[in-house]
């Protein structure tokens, strides 16, 4: 929930950042990163219908990869799965467009 996000980001103010992006004011589009030592991870991301039109995500992604590449750490977009454990095709082409890539992982669970 946003109670519970607001209260990671008061108890991890240097580990967890949300950036937004405006147009005229209003708020378009906005992600949660969590920071790592060798890694920044995009947890969240949305947007409005009026900032996928501006590209806002994409200003954002960027910001951040240039960030990223300044400290000489990965940038994560995350996964691109559906609950059910298949692709979101849509997502996952979203996150192409910056020269990422995509592995196939199965988990299996074993009772001892």
């Amino acid at each position: 929930s946003w109670q519970e996000m607001q209260q990671l980001l008061e108890m991890f103010p240097e580990k967890i950042s949300f950036e937004l992006a405006e147009i005229i004011g209003c708020i378009e589009g906005g992600i949660i990163w969590f920071h790592f030592p060798a890694a920044t991870v995009a947890q969240y991301l949305a947007t409005t219908e009026k900032g996928q039109n501006a590209s806002v995500l994409s200003a954002l992604i960027d910001q951040a990869h240039a960030k990223a590449m300044e400290k000489r750490i990965w940038l994560s977009l995350g996964t691109s799965s559906k609950k059910d454990g298949t692709i979101n095709a849509d997502l996952h082409r979203f996150k192409s467009m910056f020269g990422g890539g995509a592995v196939v992982h199965s988990i299996y669970q074993m009772h001892l």
